[in-house]
């Protein structure tokens, strides 16, 4: 009897374990659309080719350290505004929002973004978006080089 004990608390035990387990990694999915539902194409983001999930985490499958745009969205509540839409975390001259799909700044959650492809990773300056917006955007490649409007060092120089 001892042993049929012992026995029926291993298995409580491991079962305990595997339904903790196994509500820590839900929790952690729900996490991800949550954050990922509070901006425009959340879960469309992708960097290198690579699926991001996590798109405020340096892991792409998100937890651990933030980007920069994941530290930007923190401290702006982690909300989607016209200011936040109009920053670049990242620095590349694209804003999050063109990034992300709302070069305007008019998206609202649950709404569909003007744009829902070539969305690039806010958080990066290597992924930038090919697709045009806004006057003070400028062009750029899907592979992460900016083109450029200025030329070069006799730009503007009559001949």
């Amino acid at each position: 009897i001892a042993r049929k004990n012992k026995q029926t608390q291993i298995m409580s035990i491991t079962t305990t374990a595997f339904v903790a387990a196994a509500v820590s990694v839900t929790q952690q999915a729900e996490a991800y659309r949550s954050y990922q539902n509070a901006m425009p194409n959340g879960d469309k983001v992708f960097r290198n080719g690579q699926a991001w999930p996590g798109v405020g985490h340096e892991s792409s499958s998100g937890g651990g350290a933030l980007n920069p745009f994941g530290t930007a969205f923190k401290q702006n509540g982690n909300k989607w505004d016209a200011t936040f839409c109009k920053a670049d975390a990242d620095q590349d001259g694209q804003t999050n929002g063109m990034e992300l799909g709302d070069p305007d700044c008019v998206w609202t959650t649950g709404a569909t973004p003007a744009r829902t492809t070539d969305i690039s990773h806010p958080g990066y300056s290597d992924s930038t978006t090919a697709a045009g917006g806004g006057e003070d955007e400028g062009g750029s490649t899907t592979d992460g080089t900016a083109s450029t409007t200025e030329g070069g060092d006799d730009a503007g120089e009559e001949e």
